[in-house]
């Protein structure tokens, strides 16, 4: 069986890089904030980072209930630098995000970014800048 036969009757699967996902920075997320990542992951297909939405109704389906906490754990993705804002939310718009262990993705002009490679794994060495940060107080 060829390869693209497999893989259609496989399916699609969310994957988190092994090198993302043991690093001492992914060591450093909630269970919350691994879900949520997970979750909009699961909307990335290879040529739409940039394009993945955190809105409820999207959310609802994958057992997410309250915009508090949903919005909360955006901040806290944002901060820990896995997740950048592509779109901020305009009126009947949602927000759209970006995961930053890939490259950046036009998306047909939904964002400003455009095609690019600026926040190309820039969720490396937060933690380390953290502890050097603790260790200088």
């Amino acid at each position: 069986m060829g390869v693209s036969k497999r893989i259609k009757k496989r399916g699609r699967f969310t994957g988190i890089p092994k090198i993302v996902h043991d690093s001492p920075e992914w060591a450093t997320l909630t269970p919350t904030e691994k879900a949520l990542l997970i979750d909009i992951c699961s909307q990335y297909h290879g040529y739409n980072n940039g394009d993945l939405n955190a809105a409820l109704t999207d959310l609802k389906k994958k057992g997410w209930k309250n915009q508090g906490t949903i919005s909360k754990t955006i901040k806290q993705l944002m901060a820990k630098r896995f997740l950048i804002q592509t779109r901020r939310p305009l009126q009947r718009r949602c927000a759209l995000y970006a995961i930053t262990w890939e490259r950046i993705n036009e998306c047909k002009g939904k964002h400003i970014l455009g095609d690019s490679l600026e926040f190309l794994n820039c969720w490396k060495h937060i933690s380390s800048v953290k502890s050097h940060q603790s260790k200088a107080s």
